[in-house]
């Protein structure tokens, strides 16, 4: 991970298929308290930064999809005079981030309400090896159902799925069924192979 100052290490292989989130702000105690957030959940927090240039060369280096940024500071403004809003297009990233702002509001809300927040920007669809998958994806599963799905290939249980999604058992039964319909599998097992044909996810 990231954390400027020229330390970085890669984030391990199972967590590429999570958001990943790269953190800005000037206090340390803010990046700290949203670190603790994201922690043991759907998001991979993949780097953080407490001014500009730290910023700038993070984003080279981890490659978020998403930015979550405290504009309230002259350091990171953004717009035309200061940080752009969205796509690094280095040759290293092969997607284009996206920009969350933390505003007093956002500050303020739930656990719930902040990853509802990242996940209404997130790219639409996130593939087995971290990167956007492109429109034409077999079977056109939203995000939550890619999750699932990956987890699925992995052997996880409709319980621990729910668990490490953060998300009520009947709320995964319902993704499942709605994994089959799409995919026109009769089971997880046929369903988890379909995934690994489409690159959805490995073995």
């Amino acid at each position: 991970m990231w954390h400027g100052r020229g330390r970085m290490s890669l984030p391990h292989p199972t967590s590429s298929t999570m958001i990943r989130i790269f953190l800005a702000s000037e206090h340390p105690v803010i990046l700290a308290g949203y670190r603790s957030f994201f922690r043991g959940t759907e998001f991979q927090v993949v780097g953080e930064a407490t001014n500009r240039s730290e910023l700038m060369r993070g984003l080279e280096q981890s490659c978020p999809h998403i930015v979550l940024i405290d504009t309230g500071q002259e350091s990171f403004r953004l717009g035309s005079e200061g940080l752009p809003t969205e796509g690094l297009g280095t040759k290293r990233c092969r997607w284009e981030y996206r920009t969350l702002e933390l505003s007093e509001s956002l500050k303020s809300a739930s656990k719930p309400e902040l990853f509802e927040a990242v996940r209404r920007i997130a790219p639409k669809r996130i593939s087995s090896r971290g990167t956007s998958l492109p429109p034409g994806t077999p079977a056109r599963l939203t995000p939550r159902e890619v999750q699932v799905l990956q987890l699925i290939v992995q052997g996880r249980s409709n319980k621990e799925i729910a668990k490490t999604l953060g998300i009520s058992l009947d709320t995964v039964k319902e993704h499942v069924h709605n994994i089959l319909s799409k995919t026109s599998q009769l089971d997880r097992t046929q369903a988890a192979l379909w995934a690994v044909r489409h690159e959805i996810a490995s073995l």
